[in-house]
């Protein structure tokens, strides 16, 4: 017999990848009898891979082990020198847009690439005299991505983007992933940043 809150992979009554309902029943420190419902998805798959691990007898804490709290990322900011040149850089040399910005109390953009707000700007010298407290003090390098190599995006037309770079005097870096039909481009922000931008090859 297995034992109590154990997953046993291949158990009858537990075939299936999907949805399946258990009823847990714990005695707790006043003899009471506690029933719970289980709404195990994918049980057997995930039994299979944590063999004769214990099952929460707590529901919500089952499913927080089922989920992850981060979904998705939503944006980088930039400590911009000079608010044009960067707008210039992501706008008209990258082809992205400005949007709507909160008034926040330094100066700054958002750049938009459809309709995700995914570059926020704000002019260095302006966040360091209105933002910075001692848990965020104003950081000596001005330059560059730190300990962040690059930031990437994805894109369409790469020779309208090399075009776009000749065009604007920026210089680029173009390699091919290798294996894949995957091409990308690497430029730098004015403030430093270095960004990829990969392109998948047109079918022939």
């Amino acid at each position: 017999m297995a034992e109590p809150g154990i997953a046993q992979s291949g158990t009858a009554g537990f075939v299936g990848s999907w949805a399946i309902a258990a009823t847990a029943k714990k005695e707790i420190a006043d003899n009471a009898i506690i029933e719970r419902n289980f709404i195990l998805l994918g049980f057997d798959a995930w039994a299979g891979y944590h063999r004769r691990t214990p099952i929460p007898r707590d529901y919500d804490q089952w499913i927080k082990l089922r989920e992850m709290p981060i979904t998705h990322m939503q944006h980088f900011m930039v400590l911009a020198k000079d608010l044009e040149k960067t707008r210039s850089f992501y706008c008209d040399v990258l082809g992205l847009r400005l949007g709507p910005r909160p008034p926040f109390k330094f100066k700054g953009l958002w750049i938009y690439a459809g309709d995700v707000a995914c570059i926020h700007v704000g002019e260095r010298a302006s966040y360091d005299e209105t933002s910075r407290t001692a848990a965020n003090p104003a950081d000596p390098v001005d330059h560059g991505s730190g300990s962040v190599d690059h930031i990437a995006f994805s894109a369409t037309n790469y020779d309208e983007l090399v075009g776009s770079f000749t065009k604007h005097g920026v210089s680029y870096r173009a390699t091919q992933v290798p294996g894949s039909d995957l091409r990308q481009l690497f430029v730098f922000d004015p403030d430093g940043i270095q960004i990829e931008i990969n392109i998948r090859s047109k079918p022939a």
